[in-house]
Protein backbone atom coordinates (compact mmCIF):
# COMPACT_ATOMS: atom_id res chain seq x y z
CA UNK A 1 0.00 0.00 0.00
CA UNK A 2 3.04 2.39 0.81
CA UNK A 3 3.70 2.43 -3.18
CA UNK A 4 0.28 3.15 -4.05
CA UNK A 5 0.78 7.30 -2.21
CA UNK A 6 3.03 9.67 -1.75
CA UNK A 7 5.73 9.54 0.78
CA UNK A 8 4.18 12.71 2.32
CA UNK A 9 0.98 10.88 2.49
CA UNK A 10 1.73 7.21 4.10
CA UNK A 11 1.47 8.37 7.60
CA UNK A 12 -2.08 9.20 6.72
CA UNK A 13 -2.65 5.96 4.86
CA UNK A 14 -1.59 3.68 8.07
CA UNK A 15 -2.94 5.95 10.25
CA UNK A 16 -6.48 5.21 8.73
CA UNK A 17 -5.51 1.57 8.09
CA UNK A 18 -5.20 1.23 11.91
CA UNK A 19 -8.30 3.38 12.83
CA UNK A 20 -10.39 1.19 10.44
CA UNK A 21 -8.81 -1.95 12.29
CA UNK A 22 -9.25 -0.50 16.05
CA UNK A 23 -12.97 0.21 14.91
CA UNK A 24 -13.77 -3.04 13.27
CA UNK A 25 -12.89 -4.60 16.36
CA UNK A 26 -14.82 -2.41 18.63
CA UNK A 27 -17.62 -2.86 16.29
CA UNK A 28 -17.74 -6.39 15.93
CA UNK A 29 -17.00 -7.81 18.95
CA UNK A 30 -20.63 -6.79 20.66
CA UNK A 31 -22.12 -7.62 17.12
CA UNK A 32 -21.28 -11.44 17.31
CA UNK A 33 -21.92 -11.66 20.80
CA UNK A 34 -25.17 -10.34 20.44
CA UNK A 35 -25.58 -12.45 17.61
CA UNK A 36 -24.25 -15.67 19.16
CA UNK A 37 -26.77 -15.14 22.30
CA UNK A 38 -29.99 -14.72 19.61
CA UNK A 39 -29.02 -17.79 17.64
CA UNK A 40 -28.06 -20.40 20.64
CA UNK A 41 -31.09 -21.95 20.66
CA UNK A 42 -31.57 -21.64 16.93
CA UNK A 43 -28.29 -22.46 15.04
CA UNK A 44 -25.35 -22.38 18.00
CA UNK A 45 -22.61 -22.17 14.92
CA UNK A 46 -24.20 -19.22 13.10
CA UNK A 47 -21.73 -16.66 14.29
CA UNK A 48 -19.13 -18.96 12.76
CA UNK A 49 -20.97 -18.96 9.04
CA UNK A 50 -21.32 -14.97 9.53
CA UNK A 51 -17.86 -14.45 9.81
CA UNK A 52 -16.77 -16.83 7.06
CA UNK A 53 -19.33 -14.82 5.27
CA UNK A 54 -17.17 -11.93 5.79
CA UNK A 55 -14.41 -13.13 5.32
CA UNK A 56 -15.41 -14.57 2.00
CA UNK A 57 -17.04 -11.50 1.13
CA UNK A 58 -13.52 -9.55 1.66
CA UNK A 59 -11.76 -12.39 -0.08
CA UNK A 60 -13.44 -12.01 -3.25
CA UNK A 61 -13.08 -8.10 -3.43
CA UNK A 62 -9.46 -8.31 -3.01
CA UNK A 63 -9.55 -10.46 -5.72
CA UNK A 64 -11.55 -8.46 -7.78
CA UNK A 65 -9.58 -5.31 -6.99
CA UNK A 66 -6.47 -7.43 -7.94
CA UNK A 67 -7.56 -8.79 -11.05
CA UNK A 68 -9.44 -5.03 -12.25
CA UNK A 69 -7.64 -2.71 -10.38
CA UNK A 70 -5.00 -0.53 -11.92
CA UNK A 71 -1.53 -1.59 -12.66
CA UNK A 72 1.59 -0.71 -10.40
CA UNK A 73 5.02 -1.48 -11.43
CA UNK A 74 6.36 -2.21 -8.02
CA UNK A 75 10.22 -2.84 -8.09
CA UNK A 76 12.22 -5.64 -7.11
CA UNK A 77 13.63 -5.56 -3.70
CA UNK A 78 17.45 -5.84 -5.19
CA UNK A 79 16.78 -3.04 -7.77
CA UNK A 80 15.72 -1.10 -4.67
CA UNK A 81 18.49 -2.27 -2.42
CA UNK A 82 21.05 -0.96 -5.43
CA UNK A 83 19.90 1.95 -6.37
CA UNK A 84 19.84 3.09 -2.04
CA UNK A 85 22.95 2.37 -2.00
CA UNK A 86 24.40 3.28 -4.74
CA UNK A 87 27.29 1.56 -7.59
CA UNK A 88 29.78 -0.92 -4.99
CA UNK A 89 33.26 -0.90 -5.54
CA UNK A 90 34.81 -4.42 -6.52
CA UNK A 91 38.43 -4.73 -6.15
Amino acid sequence: MSRMVSREDQGSLFALVAFLDNIGGILYGPFLNFLYAATLSVMPGLVLLVCAGMYLICSILISVLQCYGPSIDYESIPEAINRDLGPTETK
